[in-house]
């Protein structure tokens, strides 16, 4: 439409030339007063400029309605189980060797434990953990803790075989023994005693017996018959009692010779009571030391459970085997098990800005952590919606100073040659940055007040940059175009040149505005933000372009006249 100016309206009339009104009254305020004009400029839209800060979000959340059922599923997720549970990082671990075995699983237990604990991180889930907190069974405080309730009942036994011993051992008494012996020996002697005694009477009642037999024949009175019967009766008496006192002497004969016997057993049963007692005493004594040692292993090991050094991961093999560690083993490692992952979920969402800050020491961490150890040749990758965000982000920092300052460079040669001068496009160039920095933080605030959110996405700016570009590139042209075919000096110049250019602004005031209207219809967040930029931009561009052109160009001719050493720099 420039181009073709008033000829795009078929049939092409000649149309009389008319000064465009509102750059004529610009120009003339900027060359009634420069310098209230300048400063006027730099009230009304520096503040905007110099307090633009980078308010950019990376989200793709944000590029969609609040009413896709993705971004609402997104935030219940977060209202329930926190910001960050919807975009969690991920943290590829691959191994030369597999990560199956005890020293690759310490490291990475070691590694989780440490990013639980950094600043930003909500949870993080691994192959040791992963559930996202520690099972207890794969440590050697657990562990110790079992083998303590193990060995302090084998102490408590051991304890109770010690009171044993010793009640065992005073039970087989020597002395008793010797004492009982004694008495044997006693009752032993008195049994011969007895024997003998029995032998004695036993021949006196014999004796007895056959004389009353005598004197039972050679008597013949009444008298002597009656003795004689009762000497009888005593004979049939005292056979009885010798008969009784053969069958108690042969008693007392047997009990001897048992009673004999048994004290033989008994001397040398406590002479092997005393071998035993002797062996008791000295495995009592062995036990109790025993005891002791385990005592102290039982205490240093209670002292080792509670301290940090036991806090350590250590697997069994029998562990490794289980089914608990297969079952993470098969959901966290690859097919040949030597790539793992590790789940990582930071408090804030992926739109946060603490996020870079965060992912920084994240990375810095699991290097410092795997340094020196079997994982140290591992290769780490990083992934996630946090990570790509931040890598857009940081690729954005990184290269958007380079890209506007090139593109500065060129457009600054381009317009500096078309229009033959090197002081007024510098000019120009500070006039079209100061309106592209004031109208994106007034739109910024103008998307803020509508819709709530005080952030643009990252894809804003790209949008609007190129047809911003088109708008200053077209305008400063033909400025510079004007400029250089100028047929009288620069102040006679600057009213005419600046209202001549002032005849296209419509047509570009025109064009913008029905691409501006063509972006606002569209259902799509960056779109309609960056038509939000280029509106406003090219709004402030054209009003401050011909105060700024006037106002400058009076400047350069007035000031060398009054101070000549600045006259070789006023083209």
């Amino acid at each position: 439409m420039q181009l073709l100016g008033e000829r795009f309206f078929w049939p092409a009339v000649e149309l009389p030339t008319k000064p465009h009104r509102f750059w004529t009254w610009m120009g003339q305020f900027g060359l009634w007063q420069p310098f209230i004009a300048i400063i006027a400029v730099l009230y009304c839209v520096g503040p905007f400029a110099v307090l633009y800060h980078d308010n950019l979000n990376f989200s793709a959340a944000k590029t969609v309605s609040p009413n896709n059922q993705a971004v609402m599923g997104m935030r219940v997720l977060n209202a329930h189980f926190g910001e960050g549970k919807a975009t969690p990082v991920t943290i590829y671990v691959q191994s030369n060797q597999r990560v199956d075995n005890e020293k690759a699983l310490l490291q990475l237990d070691n590694l989780t434990t440490k990013l639980q604990s950094m600043p930003g991180v909500a949870s993080v889930t691994s192959l040791t953990q992963p559930n996202g907190q520690p099972m207890t069974e794969y440590y050697v405080n657990t562990q110790l803790n079992q083998m303590n309730v193990t060995l302090k009942g084998a102490t408590d036994q051991l304890s109770q075989l010690e009171t044993e011993l010793k009640s065992n051992r005073s039970e087989l008494n020597q002395v008793k023994l010797n004492a009982t012996a004694t008495k044997i020996d006693s009752l032993v002697t008195r049994a011969n005693k007895l024997n003998s005694d029995t032998s004695t009477v036993r021949s006196q009642v014999s004796q007895i017996a056959g004389r009353a037999t005598v004197s039972q024949q050679s008597s013949a009175s009444a008298k002597v018959k009656r003795y004689q019967r009762l000497l009888a009766l005593i004979s049939t008496q005292l056979q009885t009692v010798a008969s009784n006192m053969r069958a108690l002497g042969n008693q007392a004969s047997t009990a001897g010779t048992e009673t004999a016997s048994v004290q033989t057993s008994v001397s040398g049963y406590a002479s092997q009571i005393s071998a035993i007692q002797s062996s008791l005493k000295k495995t009592t004594s062995s036990l109790t030391g025993l005891i002791k040692s385990y005592n102290n292993v039982y205490s240093y090991l209670s002292a080792l459970q509670t301290s940090d050094a036991a806090k350590v991961y250590y697997i069994t093999p029998e562990q490794l085997t289980s089914m608990q560690f297969q079952q993470s083993l098969l959901s966290n490692t690859s097919g040949d098990y030597k790539t793992t992952q590790l789940q990582v979920y930071l408090k804030s969402s992926a739109t946060s800005s603490n996020n870079a800050a965060t992912l920084k020491k994240l990375k810095s961490e699991v290097n410092t952590q795997l340094q020196g150890t079997s994982l140290s040749t591992a290769q780490i990758a990083y992934t996630g919606q946090p990570v790509v965000q931040d890598t857009v982000e940081q690729a954005i920092k990184a290269h958007i100073g380079t890209l506007l300052f090139t593109i500065g460079v060129i457009l600054f040669l381009v317009i500096a040659i078309v229009s033959g001068s090197v002081l007024q496009p510098i000019y120009w160039l500070l006039t079209y940055g100061l309106a592209i920095l004031g109208g994106v933080q007034v739109a910024q605030l103008t998307s803020h007040f509508m819709s709530g959110d005080p952030t643009f996405n990252w894809q804003v700016p790209l949008i609007a940059f190129v047809p911003l570009l088109i708008v200053g590139v077209s305008q400063l042209l033909q400025l510079a175009i004007s400029y250089r075919f100028k047929e009288t000096n620069l102040l006679d110049w600057v009213l005419p040149g600046v209202t001549s250019l002032g005849q296209s602004i419509r047509h570009v005031i025109f064009t913008i505005l029905v691409f501006c209207l063509v972006l606002f219809t569209a259902n799509f967040a960056p779109l309609t933000q960056a038509g939000l930029i280029i509106l406003i931009a090219t709004v402030i561009f054209n009003i401050i372009l011909p105060i700024i052109v006037t106002a400058v160009g009076k400047l350069t001719v007035t000031l060398p006249s009054k101070r000549p050493h600045l006259r070789r720099h006023a083209k």
